[in-house]
């Protein structure tokens, strides 16, 4: 049960010490069993769980610590429920929380992404060949990540929703969940088998819907007939966006790279 007495869940027992061990609940917090029966505080149900040791750090370190524990929390229970868990853990969470916890699921996307540039031949060709070009790749892929929130509260605030910035974000994050994982698999298998290939993207985007109407009609507000009809609206837009992002930061480069392959092919037709 929640600061505001409301009921949440069910939550497993590992995920109950996971968000104990975060903060996201205390000792005193009531709970009871899935099959119902009497309320009883966390502590006897789980113990008393130990927190890692306090260091000395600034305030901005010590939060983006504190969202990082309350992440490592909840991305397990997303990872093997994934549309399912969605709202309980929003609730759980709380906005602000939820919210600082869905961008660290993004960053993570970005760290991961990057990690697969530099270490597999699979997504070589975007390598960067300084530092610099590292540094405009990291934070591309973050803004083109941004598109997924941005177009939800644009849906939210057309349809007169208050909903809330941080549900968005989190959504969002476990949309970049999702795709870390699409990547992962990916990056292993290659592209050589474009069947395997084709059946991870379709999974993938089917997951993907689903979160965003979970996250419109759960999270957002939007009444379920209206969020069928915006969750399409949300997957173009978060695309558009994107795509603008990442045009404004690659289009030259891109650019010069399609009119070189044209003329290196007219080159080769000419020589033949």
């Amino acid at each position: 049960m929640d600061e505001n007495n409301q009921e949440i869940g069910p939550v497993s027992l590992e995920n109950l010490k996971a968000f104990r061990l975060a903060g996201v609940i205390k000792d005193h917090t009531l709970v009871r069993s899935e099959n119902g029966g009497a309320w009883t505080t966390c502590v006897s149900v789980v113990g008393t769980v130990e927190t890692p040791p306090a260091h000395s750090q600034s305030p901005a370190m010590a939060k983006v610590s504190e969202a990082v524990e309350q992440a490592k929390g909840v991305w397990l229970n997303l990872l093997s429920n994934p549309v399912g868990g969605l709202s309980p853990a929003f609730q759980q969470l709380g906005e602000k929380r939820a919210g600082e916890v869905g961008a660290v699921f993004m960053a993570a996307y970005a760290i991961i992404y990057m990690i697969l540039v530099y270490m597999t031949k699979t997504f070589g060709l975007m390598r960067p060949d300084d530092f610099g070009g590292f540094i405009k790749l990291f934070f591309t892929v973050l803004a083109c990540q941004s598109a997924w929130p941005a177009a939800m509260i644009i849906v939210r605030l057309l349809n007169r929703r208050e909903g809330s910035i941080g549900g968005e974000v989190f959504v969002a994050g476990t949309i970049s969940l999702v795709g870390a994982a699409a990547l992962l698999l990916i990056s292993v298998l290659g592209f050589g088998n474009i069947e395997v290939l084709l059946a991870i993207l379709l999974v993938s985007i089917c997951v993907v819907v689903l979160q965003v109407y979970v996250g419109l009609t759960r999270i957002s507000g939007l009444d379920e007939r209206i969020g069928t009809f915006m969750v399409p609206v949300v997957l173009v837009g978060a695309c558009w966006i994107g795509k603008i992002i990442f045009m404004a930061a690659y289009g030259n480069q891109l650019g010069q790279m399609i009119t070189q392959g044209v003329g290196d092919s007219l080159k080769g037709a000419l020589l033949q």
